[in-house]
């Protein structure tokens, strides 16, 4: 792969090398391993990766939780934080509290079934680029008024 006009910050190296290097997440005691692109230091051996590409990775781990029903605190946790909601956010989303949300990621009390088919949802939808649940959610909060007569083109 090219090499990137950069220096190391561990050795000062100028000059890293774009690679694919593993990466692995553990969550809910399940261990998830993908190759992502990173940065090299052929000197040291330091590895750099790729921001967006680890959130792509995370985003396929909460996925794979999502499907498989894993729902104990951490992975509620951790796909909240791989779609980006603030704990604040999904009690809201959700109609409920922040302090239930933070127990369910605590471990505290389970989360229902409900809740997590929602999160599952929103997960699920945001790793095929959609946010279909998101939408209806926010626009439960905050309705839409129609008029008396809506236009449908069919």
């Amino acid at each position: 792969m090219k090499s990137v006009k950069r220096k190391c910050s561990r050795c000062g190296n100028p000059g890293l090398h774009a690679k694919k290097r593993p990466a692995v997440r553990t969550v809910a005691g399940h261990s998830f391993k993908a190759s992502v692109p990173a940065l090299v230091c052929d000197s040291c051996g330091a590895v750099y990766f790729n921001g967006p590409a680890l959130g792509d990775f995370d985003l396929a781990v909460a996925n794979k939780l999502a499907r498989a029903g894993v729902s104990d605190g951490e992975a509620i946790k951790f796909m909240r934080k791989a779609v980006g909601l603030p704990a604040v956010t999904l009690a809201e989303l959700l109609d409920t509290s922040p302090e239930t949300v933070s127990r369910w990621e605590r471990g505290v009390s389970h989360i229902d079934r409900a809740a997590f088919a929602i999160l599952a949802g929103i997960v699920t939808e945001r790793a095929d680029d959609r946010s279909d649940t998101l939408e209806r959610l926010r626009a439960l909060r905050h309705p839409t008024r129609l008029g008396q007569m809506v236009q449908i083109d069919a």
